[in-house]
């Protein structure tokens, strides 16, 4: 068995790179030192005063093999074979199962306890967050950004367990309505529905499930177009055989990670028989789309999707556009409380029914009516907790200076001129 590990210099023309340290001026005899670094087979660097250290081929970059870390493994091969192969290599006989990178590898099955450290690891990032008290908004990026994407790394290796990726979407639930990795409360959204497109209205979370099959995809791509690689090559000579791989089923002594793809296999087969996947590179991203199914798209999604709009009012104004605020209507209902009457007004119940140029000046309308709702409800709570009601100028002046903060961020260049001065004229710059 010969192992080689490929350097970048291996391929690098070391005269564009002398060009470009020229071109870069850096001092003549500095380019003489890196280009006989880089170039040569062996030198001797001098390490505290007279010792001297040469370094070969090799050396400088630290690509080699660590033979205590590095196992092979066999099967079906004769002793002798065996123990030839281990002296001449210098590695150790490895035994499944095994983990690399904590991942358990092995041909049996993957069973829950292997998969625990996933939800180890989303517990523990979410302690650390625990004491930030984030908004919605938020906490819905990080779940979106750093939580699904821990999954997502494990979701490219194996099909996971229904169990784990239940308990995966059960602490990302969690933390994006309560901030913690537990929440008894009923969500104020369903997460199937969080987890559809933002122009279909909603958040547009990572579903695990789907991501997961859609991730696994590629390797029934592989299998189907036969790509160049030692693991294709081997699963047709011993599995499939000469079988045609869409009407192909795997046998019982099949190992359990070949049953699971097979069964990936079954549910993407339409997709790939009537969608053409494999006269394209494949793409996890499309496939997962066509996972998620057909939804009508919403028309108010620019009312929650404003640029804008500061992200923790986009988020206020989503859940009140499918009602789901806790006004005092609601908490009335719950039988949480039993005055229902609207702390800013005193006189009608405080519901979420309400009556409802250029580009930028819609936009603005809409991130005005966004911030007043935002407000509102800030009102609404304040007067609960602090028992203190904000005049409306106070609510009017906020927006104007949310609103102009906002364009003030954003690049202005494009803006015709007569919107520059009608956004002067309201006082926004």
């Amino acid at each position: 068995m010969k192992i080689d590990l490929r350097k970048a210099h291996d391929s690098i023309e070391w005269d564009f790179v002398e060009d470009m340290l020229y071109a870069l001026k850096f001092p003549r005899r500095m380019i003489g030192w890196i280009m006989q670094c880089v170039s040569a087979h062996a030198y001797t660097l001098p390490l505290n005063g007279p010792s001297l250290v040469t370094l070969k081929d090799g050396e400088a970059s630290g690509l080699h093999i660590n033979k205590d870390n590095s196992d092979i493994y066999m099967n079906e091969v004769a002793a002798a074979d065996e123990q030839a192969i281990l002296s001449i290599s210098g590695f150790k006989k490895g035994s499944l199962p095994f983990k690399y990178l904590r991942i358990t590898i092995s041909y049996k099955r993957i069973f829950n306890v292997e998969c625990s450290i996933l939800v180890d690891k989303l517990v523990a990032r979410i302690r650390g967050w625990g004491a930030k008290h984030l908004s919605y908004a938020g906490r819905l990026l990080l779940v979106k950004t750093v939580l699904t994407q821990i999954h997502s790394y494990w979701a490219r290796i194996f099909l996971l367990p229904k169990a784990i990726i239940h308990k995966v979407e059960s602490i990302c639930r969690a933390y994006l309505w309560s901030g913690t990795k537990e929440h008894h409360k009923a969500p104020a959204v369903a997460w199937d529905k969080c987890c559809l497109p933002k122009n279909q209205g909603e958040l547009g979370i990572l579903n695990c499930y789907n991501w997961n099959i859609a991730t696994l995809g590629k390797y029934i791509w592989w299998v189907a177009n036969k790509k160049d690689c030692l693991w294709v090559r081997w699963v047709h000579h011993l599995y499939i055989k000469q079988h045609d791989w869409w009407h192909y089923s795997p046998t019982t002594n099949s190992s359990w990670t070949w049953r699971q793809l097979c069964k990936v296999k079954a549910l993407l087969e339409p997709g790939f028989v009537h969608h053409n996947w494999l006269q394209a590179p494949y793409s996890a991203t499309a496939v997962y789309k066509w996972l998620s199914g057909d939804h009508l798209k919403v028309s108010w999604q620019p009312f929650v999707c404003n640029r804008l709009t500061l992200p923790r009012v986009n988020f206020i104004n989503w859940l009140f556009i499918k009602s789901r605020l806790l006004t005092k209507d609601r908490l009335a209902k719950f039988g949480v409380i039993i005055d229902g009457v609207c702390y800013l007004c005193g006189t009608l119940q405080e519901t979420l029914k309400w009556r409802g140029r250029s580009l930028l000046h819609k936009k603005l309308i809409l991130a005005a009516l966004a911030s007043l709702v935002n407000f509102i409800w800030e009102g609404q709570n304040k007067c609960r907790v602090e028992n203190w009601v904000p005049h409306p100028e106070h609510i009017r002046k906020r927006i104007q200076d949310v609103l102009s903060d906002r364009l003030t961020s954003l690049r202005m260049e494009r803006v015709h001129s007569w919107d520059m001065n009608w956004v002067k004229e309201v006082g926004l710059l």
